[in-house]
């Protein structure tokens, strides 16, 4: 439901106030509300949390920007990462309101190469300008 009006808002905002953590940009978006929601949904249903935690999910079990996504998960069962001090961490789908919460609170949006990347220039296509924005979602360095 217009998500890239929302995806393109959070971009924005990155890239002008310089926060790259997509909670803390999701909590900017509450205040913002650049699709225009009833407030009730923003407050009582933490609407664009749970937009931002499904986007997350999806992007970790299997959505990549050259497919066409249905909703069919990959083979991806989970993650397992270790933290600096070594201690391993585990993430499992089975277990989606933990996981969707490690991918909320642990990711940013990550500025790339402009010249490798080809975004931030006006480009021109029947007669239309457009802008070209870059997301590129990593998790936070500890």
């Amino acid at each position: 439901l217009h998500f890239p009006r929302l995806l393109a808002e959070m971009l924005r905002v990155m890239q002008l106030d310089g926060i790259t953590r997509l909670s803390e940009l999701t909590e900017a978006m509450n205040s913002i509300n650049p699709l225009k929601i009833k407030e009730e949904l923003i407050t009582k249903h933490h609407y664009y949390e749970f937009k931002m935690k499904q986007f997350l999910l999806a992007l970790a079990l299997g959505m990549r920007p050259a497919k066409i996504y249905n909703g069919t998960d990959s083979a991806v069962e989970g993650m397992l990462l270790v933290s600096g001090n070594g201690e391993v961490l585990c993430y499992h789908k089975s277990d989606k309101a933990v996981f969707e919460d490690f991918l909320y609170l642990n990711t940013r949006f990550e500025k790339g190469a402009v010249e490798k990347d080809k975004y931030g220039f006006l480009e021109r296509e029947n007669g239309v300008y457009y802008f070209k924005l870059n997301a590129k979602i990593g998790l936070v360095k500890r």
